[in-house]
């Protein structure tokens, strides 16, 4: 397992030089896209689960459901510099 990152920036490496630049530049497009995709699809995951908690949180202290879900709805995670 712990050769499967090294190996897969090798095999990643080896054919941006072998293949044509154009090739290349494709594939390295398709990374950065699916890095980016899957960094947002996690932080949704994350600001849900953050809300499920806030939620969860206030029903157990006793607030009415509507209450809760007012109170998650308003609950957001702060992700620093990058929003503002």
């Amino acid at each position: 397992m712990a050769f499967v990152i090294p190996g897969a920036l090798l095999l990643f490496t080896v054919l941006l030089i072998v293949l044509p630049w154009q090739v290349g530049a494709i594939l390295g497009v398709a990374v950065i896209g699916t890095l980016f995709v899957l960094t947002m699809h996690w932080r949704l995951q994350a600001e849900r689960s953050w809300r499920k908690i806030v939620y969860d949180t206030h029903l157990r202290a006793g607030a009415t459901a509507e209450e809760a879900k007012a109170k998650a709805d308003k609950a957001r995670l702060d992700w620093g510099p990058v929003d503002s």
